[in-house]
């Protein structure tokens, strides 16, 4: 999953998610899936939640956490794939559209 730095996502209108301190639960109700997040993880999704584009994620982790940063992208870019793969996560069609006048 390689997107472009501008791609958002949002969570999807049937997921739940249940902060609990720096950690998070993430329910995918129409596939019954619980997701545990550790606090890396509650937040990216926090960043997600905020408009933050992909593109600019790894970047606050690493700064954040006080991480490296070429690993950090790697593991956030592999964080979104699963998400989006369990179906907590959607793109958001950016506002443009893709179609001229």
């Amino acid at each position: 999953m390689t997107d472009a730095p501008s791609t958002t996502y949002r969570l999807r209108p049937d997921v739940r998610l249940r902060l609990l301190g720096d950690e998070a639960i993430v329910l995918v109700q129409e596939r019954a899936v619980v997701f545990g997040l550790n606090a890396v993880g509650s937040r990216v999704v926090e960043l997600l939640r905020a408009g933050r584009p992909a593109g600019e994620l790894a970047a606050e982790i690493a700064r954040e956490f006080e991480a490296g940063g070429a690993d950090v992208a790697a593991d956030v870019e592999a964080f979104l794939a699963e998400l989006v793969a369990i179906g907590a996560l959607e793109e958001v069609p950016s506002a443009g559209g893709g179609v001229g006048p």
